[in-house]
């Protein structure tokens, strides 16, 4: 129900458009917000894994509650109906969702980009390495 085409078959146009809103601009912004989010506290703060720990959970989690609240908003009783539940307690769904597996996700996110983040700034001040 959430890929535009069968959106389409199921809600017409308006659904095309709110399911590749669902499918692209989380997508966009797990790159864009990071980003603005790393230049700013790389004027606030010097410690790196911690600066990257934090843009790592930041990217997770903007895909997460855009992805989730989009649901929300605008297929909460298409939400339901596939589940199985009553419409009124999607949001309590959604919400164990976001807090569980989100939280789960954006740790081991913050984690890896840790990780990986040191490591390419370490290359990146090596001469002739190419990186960079």
């Amino acid at each position: 129900m959430f890929s535009p085409i069968l959106a389409g078959n199921l809600f017409g146009a308006k659904g095309v458009l709110i399911s590749t809103f669902i499918c692209f601009v989380p997508r966009i912004l797990v790159g864009v917000l990071p980003y603005f989010a790393y230049l700013f506290l790389r004027k606030i703060l010097k410690n790196k894994p911690i600066r990257f720990f934090l843009v790592g959970i930041l990217g997770a989690f903007t895909n997460t509650l855009f992805v989730m609240g989009s649901i929300y908003l605008f297929y909460k009783d298409a939400y339901a109906t596939a589940l199985g539940i009553e419409p009124s307690t999607v949001s309590n769904v959604i919400g164990g969702i976001v807090g569980f597996n989100g939280t789960v996700e954006a740790i081991v996110s913050g984690i890896i980009v840790s990780a990986v983040g040191v490591v390419l700034i370490r290359l990146r001040s090596i001469p002739n390495i190419g990186v960079g």
